[in-house]
């Protein structure tokens, strides 16, 4: 490059704004559905994945001089999401699977017991004509910490914390995500994809993926309060998944994956 070299100027594709943006998320544990449909979210003011935390060693061999290997392990993204104070409750019932203001659910106790993972998110971000796909963030097994209600007379904003153990993803323009559950009978191996895949992350790049065309395989069985990852024995090709054995009746197959818009 030569010093008189100039930049191209800032594209309107450069620039976004929170109100161009479309959240919506999937429960983890959905109803069997294929695909699941994806909630939209208003009241939204903010949703935000902070820097994550994680375990650092460094290990030495003994005789090896000054030569280590460090290691970082329990990764732990923080997630900020800020809506109207008003509309806590009505974000909280989407989110926790609940119908606000009905008979036995009228009341919304602020306290959970477990930490079990509670949705799949997508922020969906657009350039200023509202309609644009620019990228989208996506945080799976997103795990919520309820909130508290700092001045709750006050109509301004509140903020409700999570966390997921997985990593994120920037998803490119012209991507969304998918949620098929499908059930399974004791003899099925192969679970049909509502849409085509696309590959994500090369499997043998990144040990957060086992297949190449999706973020997760998850097996839920009856008694289980939530789905289990698959590291193996899982598949695909020509528009199924295939499991190299029949999945126990009854059981859940969870799968999410990214599609061409």
């Amino acid at each position: 490059m030569a010093v008189t070299d100039q930049l191209s100027a800032v594209a309107s594709t450069a620039i976004q704004e929170g109100r161009y943006t479309l959240n919506r998320v999937w429960r983890s544990e959905a109803t069997a559905a294929t695909p699941v449909t994806p909630t939209n979210l208003s009241n939204i003011i903010s949703f935000e994945v902070g820097e994550p935390s994680f375990n650092e060693n460094e290990y030495f061999m003994q005789g090896a001089g000054d030569d280590r290997l460090t290691l970082r392990r329990t990764y732990k993204w923080p997630i900020t999401i800020a809506i109207y104070k008003g509309k806590t409750g009505t974000v909280l019932e989407t989110l926790l699977g609940l119908t606000w203001s009905t008979a036995g659910t009228a009341g919304i106790p602020l306290k959970d017991n477990t930490t079990l993972p509670s949705v799949h998110w997508e922020a969906i971000c657009r350039d200023a004509d509202n309609s644009t796909h620019l990228h989208s963030i996506v945080v799976q097994d997103l795990i919520l910490n309820l909130p508290g209600f700092p001045n709750p007379m006050d109509y301004t904003d509140n903020t409700i914390s999570g966390y997921t153990y997985y990593p994120p993803i920037l998803l490119c323009s012209g991507a969304e995500m998918v949620y098929d559950i499908h059930s399974g009978d004791g003899s099925t191996t192969d679970f049909a994809a509502s849409s085509t895949p696309i590959s994500l992350v090369t499997a043998t790049n990144h040990d957060d993926f086992y297949i190449d065309e999706a973020v997760f395989v998850k097996e839920k069985s009856t008694t289980a309060s939530a789905g289990t990852r698959q590291t193996s024995g899982w598949s695909y090709a020509g528009g199924n998944f295939t499991k190299t054995s029949a999945p126990t009746v009854s059981y859940e197959i969870q799968i999410f994956y990214a599609k061409t818009t």
